[in-house]
Formats: C-alpha cells, structure tokens, sequence
C-alpha cells in the first residue's frame, strides 16, 4: 500500500474492503510507517483512537484538520473539544477563526463550565475580550436563566414546606373528621372495627396490611423514606464530604457542594460536618 506514486484513491478502496479490527489495526500500523496520512485518519477513527488523530493535528499544528476530528468524533469523546481549544489558544499561530467555531460548538452543547474556557482562553496572548464577547454574553445569560429557575424553584420548596408544616399543626391540633362509608381498599361497606388514617383514607381492619400503612399513601412514600435515609446516611459521612470537594477544581467544587446538599449534607450530622469546616478553615 505504500508503494511511491501508487494513486491514493487506489490506496483507500484496498484499505476499505477489510474493515474488520485486525485488518484496520494493520492499516494503521502501515499507514504511520509510510506516512500515508488518508489512510491512517480513516483506521483510527473507526478503532475510536481518536487521541492519535489529535496529536498528530498538534505535532503538524494543522489547526483545520484538528477541527474536523472534533467534528467527526467529539460526539464519542467531548474531550476533544477541550483539548483543541487550549492548544489553538496556547499555539502562536493565528487561530481566531477555529477557536470562534469552537466556542459556538460549546455554546450550542453546553459541554464546558464556563470557568475551564476562560482558563483555556487565557493562555492565548492575542485574544481579546472583544473576540469572544458573543459566548461570554451567552454564557452569562444562560447562568442568569439559571439562577432565576433556581430562585423559582426554591420559593416553590418554601411554599410547599410551608404547607406541609401547617398540614402537621392541624393533625396535630385539630379533630379530623372521616367521611368514608366504604373501605378504600376493597370498596365494600365499612363496618367495626375499621381502620382510618390521618391522610383521609378508611378500610376494614382486615384490608390493613401487616405493616400498619395505608395501602394506598406506603406505595409511595416508602420508596421516599428510604431515599431520604439513604442521603442521611451519606451526609453523615463528613470525611467522604470533603475529599469529593478537594478532588475537584474551579466552578466544580460549588457543584459538588450543591450535589452534597441535595443528599442533606447540612441537616444530618451537622456538627461534624462543622468541625470539620473549622478544621480545613
């Protein structure tokens, strides 16, 4: 395949008709010793060696072929992106135009925290904000939507609390009246003894179940329950807490304490969770 002035349309039909593993890994390997550029970018790519693909584009700094693996394999492997990104900003050569399609690609995927770009775009000594002032916009817009959503949501939380705690109060204090004339298990007439619920449901006391719930409300809030003992759990593990923020960097660190919230960080086991602030602090 690597014989001087062979056409490479000829080349590449040959290589195409054994396209199993065994016959791309010998496509590439010959490829790379001939320098048979085609036919080394068409085997890595369908062995998903798509690391090869781009430090050959950063060995021949090609910034344009680098841009069309990115293209063709960042769907597999969104890495690729990052990469391309902060070695077009870090090489001397005049890349404005590739590093502008590929800001446009991460705006349009969301698939770079702002923070690492920036990091990425400081290494380039020629560009200015000006430049990149269209993704900085939308980024910054997009992190503003993202706030007010996030700002809903929480006064949505607050309401229900609010509800929930009121609806407790009044179990608490306050007669509940039951209505039920018919079992709401199996729809017969109620009769004693009889079983109700402060959710509002009614049944024979043969229609309970051994476990004392409500046939109808354990459904679903057992799975509930044991979700929330679960994070409680997790939360109570301080240690755990701090080395997965310690291991991530830059915006990834308020991330990872929002995930640790989620899971109750700050509710079960809060003392310790508090030394242990005192301690890295």
């Amino acid at each position: 395949a690597g014989e001087p002035g062979e056409p490479a349309g000829e080349i590449m039909k040959l290589i195409r008709q054994y396209q199993n593993e065994d016959g791309l890994a010998s496509t590439l390997m010959l490829s790379q010793t001939y320098n048979f550029v085609e036919g080394f970018f068409f085997a890595a790519e369908r062995l998903g060696r798509f690391q090869l693909l781009m430090n050959w584009c950063f060995e021949q700094r090609d910034a344009r072929r680098l841009l069309e693996v990115c293209k063709r394999c960042g769907t597999s492997d969104p890495s690729l992106w990052v990469q391309a990104l902060s070695f077009l900003c870090a090489d001397d050569g005049d890349h404005m135009e590739e590093i502008s399609e590929i800001l446009q690609h991460m705006e349009s995927s969301d698939l770079v925290p702002l923070l690492m770009v920036v990091e990425a775009l400081e290494q380039s000594k020629g560009i200015t904000v000006g430049a990149v002032r269209s993704y900085l916009q939308g980024q910054f817009r997009r992190l503003t939507d993202s706030v007010e959503v996030s700002r809903g949501r929480a006064g949505q939380d607050r309401q229900e609390i609010l509800r929930m705690q009121q609806e407790i109060v009044a179990l608490r204090t306050q007669a509940q009246v039951f209505q039920h004339k018919k079992c709401c298990q199996c729809g017969l007439t109620l009769e004693v003894p009889a079983a109700h619920f402060f959710c509002g449901h009614s049944y024979h006391s043969y229609c309970v179940p051994a476990d004392g719930g409500c046939p109808r409300c354990s459904s679903e809030a057992l799975p509930k329950v044991a979700n929330r003992a679960k994070r409680e759990a997790h939360a109570r593990n301080a240690e755990e807490f701090f080395k997965y923020v310690q291991g991530s960097s830059g915006d990834k660190q308020i991330q990872c304490i929002g995930d640790w919230c989620k899971f109750g960080a700050f509710d079960a086991g809060s003392e310790q969770v508090a030394e242990q602030i005192d301690d890295e602090g």
